[in-house]
């Protein structure tokens, strides 16, 4: 989650880095969250589960169903989209709320600010859920005919260490190292070097489908990540070849959905939409680039101006145009 929030943060304008930073500084004074900064403020929705607080917890996951042994369900995965507590439609009701601030965070009215805080978290969090394919996807089999639970029922082995599924993908397939908060200089180093990486190995312009589009779409891309590479292990000792693959599909998704939540932080902020695909593509120099396009603009306007003034004076005075006539006199 941190990683996703750096490398959404790296693409955004310094202004809105800023700003990102003390709007989420409310909603972490009152919960007393371990750390105020926008990157940390990502784990937010998982301390609260840490706390107790289990209310919301359908909100991180879409129960799709993959069903390949047919085991006979009660509900199908239209009625699964549908359904309201869902990452899809949350994600849907929390882009709503963002949306109705005319910028971010400075358009949004005093008693808004909360509303605005509590949705960012919120956001943040699960636009990287969304990406990992296995919250978007329940399997039935006749091991499991009630589900696998997003894969946190199916224990695997990986080079000798016993975990569950989802937890292994989770963890970006076992290439992450625990970073402790508050974040420390050292923390920092770490999630900024694989930033670094990552964005390197998937560059915007490399990675395919960064728009928005939606996030029905997002997660029916996960479901089919999950079906085509999370479950084709032949059996629950993963071999190198699915490791191998694994650690390439997680740093994938890590990067786009660092660089999806870029571009819907813009969505939310005053950056014109002509500039925001710039923003991701450039690391943040989208003000520089909206400087030129308005300077460009403004000089094309006083120029059509101008040209447009001399030629009205040329028009109503024909003596200024008309060339002499007669001879012409000799100084000598």
């Amino acid at each position: 989650h941190m990683l996703v929030a750096e490398i959404a943060k790296r693409n955004l304008p310094e202004k809105d880095r800023r700003e990102l930073d003390r709007v989420m500084g409310l909603v972490n004074a009152i919960s007393g969250t371990i750390d105020n900064t926008f990157t940390a403020s990502a784990c937010w929705p998982d301390d609260l589960k840490r706390n107790n607080l289990h209310a919301m917890e359908d909100w991180h996951v879409i129960d799709l169903a993959y069903n390949p042994e047919s085991i006979p369900l009660n509900v199908t995965n239209e009625q699964v989209m549908a359904s309201r507590n869902n990452v899809v439609n949350v994600l849907n009701e929390l882009h709503g709320t963002l949306r109705q601030c005319d910028g971010m965070p400075d358009g949004c009215s005093a008693n808004k600010t909360f509303e605005l805080s509590f949705s960012l978290h919120w956001v943040v969090h699960l636009v990287a859920e969304i990406h990992s394919p296995l919250h978007c996807v329940t399997r039935y089999t006749k091991e499991y005919p009630k589900g696998d639970s997003h894969g946190k029922v199916e224990i695997v082995d990986v080079d000798g260490m016993y975990l569950d599924l989802h937890r292994y993908w989770d963890g970006a397939a076992g290439q992450l190292d625990p970073v402790p908060r508050p974040l420390d200089v050292q923390g920092v180093a770490y999630l900024q070097g694989w930033v670094d990486r990552l964005m390197e190995e998937f560059p915007p312009s490399h990675v395919s489908d960064v728009g928005l589009h939606s996030f029905q779409e997002w997660a029916m891309e996960g479901y089919r990540l999950a079906v085509d590479a999370v479950y084709a292990y032949g059996n629950t000792t993963l071999d190198k070849d699915y490791q191998a693959q694994a650690h390439k599909l997680t740093r994938q998704q890590l990067a786009l959905a660092g660089y999806r939540l870029s571009a819907l932080l813009l969505d939310f902020s005053g950056i014109p939409k002509h500039c925001r695909a710039l923003c991701c593509l450039c690391g943040g120099l989208c003000v520089g680039v909206h400087f030129l396009i308005t300077l460009v603009v403004v000089m094309i306007v006083l120029t059509l101006t101008a040209v447009v003034y001399v030629y009205s004076v040329v028009k109503s005075d024909p003596a200024v145009h008309r060339p002499p006539t007669g001879p012409v006199e000799s100084s000598s």
